[in-house]
């Protein structure tokens, strides 16, 4: 009820930093942890591929430890340490309150009385490498690709653009009943020439830095080569050849999915958290819709000559990877012979 929010807030944030933790649950919460960290290691999947992804693109980094935790800091887990991080990532300066739908007067003032502490360093632009890891397993059947860029953050202005970006690539799987009649160009070619089964087109962003790219999964892999020139290709044919009539539709495809998924008061509240955490207020959406609108011709381009042109890109594959061309001519790739 709108009258028990306050409660409710003042309960979550007991519970968020003033929980106690007795040595022996952690060990034993660390063991469950433990386990699925190691069965993760023997599945190969999108999401493993990920995580291998992070590693290789955020060498050195904080990034390129998988969220999930690794297998050596988690038996390294106690008491201390998890107190510790408590103590000190969970201040009211690093968390956000959002409320949807009848809010209660007070729970402002329950909220800063959650917890209290300074801000922590966000830190400059996280380092990116450029590089290839492939994990040959000639085993399987299959072969799971993962390509991608080095984008920008939440707070540079290309986040329209990129999101566009996306719903011009799209994504299509063979199960899907549509055939070669996929919505976007790249999808028609990967379909009719049945060079992958499935793929998808991701857009990460944080608050420093983003990765853009697709992955595939297929099983024709004597033309694995082809699967990816593709892929690779698809960013210049979009340059050189991006007509109105695509970028209506990939902008009516992004605001159906963003007015979809805040449909609901729970779609809200996570949207709402999402966007004050990330632009530091939250973005009405009308103002979404009108900035997803004022997308040109133009700002596309700027956006794949900035981040897409004579660039190192990352890439992770697994499988039977023989037909996979080496990262010298995936960086040539890059490199586009201008019309």
């Amino acid at each position: 009820m709108p009258g028990d929010v306050g409660v409710v807030v003042s309960a979550l944030g007991q519970l968020s930093t003033g929980s106690t933790f007795s040595n022996d649950l952690v060990q034993k919460e660390a063991q469950g942890l433990i386990k699925e960290a190691q069965s993760k290691m023997d599945t190969w999947n999108q999401s493993t591929l990920m995580d291998h992804l992070y590693s290789t693109a955020y060498q050195g980094t904080p990034f390129e430890r998988t969220p999930g935790g690794e297998v050596k800091s988690l038996k390294a887990l106690n008491q201390t340490a998890v107190t510790s991080f408590q103590s000190s990532r969970y201040t009211a300066q690093n968390m956000v309150l959002s409320i949807s739908g009848a809010e209660a007067p007070n729970a402002e003032t329950d909220f800063k009385n959650v917890a209290s502490g300074t801000l922590l360093s966000s830190g400059g632009r996280i380092d990116f490498t450029g590089a290839q890891m492939n994990i040959r397993d000639d085993t399987v059947h299959n072969a799971q690709v993962l390509m991608a860029y080095e984008t920008t953050g939440l707070a540079s202005g290309d986040w329209a653009p990129l999101q566009i970006l996306q719903a011009l690539l799209g994504d299509w799987e063979k199960t899907s009943g549509l055939g070669d009649r996929g919505s976007t160009r790249l999808s028609e070619v990967l379909a009719s020439e049945k060079l992958v089964d499935r793929f998808t087109t991701f857009n990460w962003q944080s608050t420093h830095t983003g990765l853009f790219g697709i992955y595939f999964d297929t099983h024709n892999i004597d033309h694995l080569d082809d699967a990816v020139f593709e892929v690779f290709n698809e960013y210049q044919k979009l340059f050189s050849f991006l007509y109105a009539g695509d970028l209506t539709r990939a902008k009516a495809q992004v605001i159906t999915r963003y007015l979809s998924s805040i449909s609901n008061s729970t779609g809200q509240a996570c949207d709402n958290g999402k966007q004050v955490s990330s632009f530091g207020r939250r973005m009405p959406p009308s103002e979404f819709v009108a900035r997803i609108n004022a997308v040109s011709l133009s700002d596309v381009g700027k956006v794949l000559d900035t981040y897409f042109h004579d660039v190192d890109p990352v890439v992770v594959a697994h499988g039977p990877l023989e037909e996979m061309p080496d990262f010298g001519i995936l960086r040539s790739w890059t490199y586009w012979n201008r019309r």
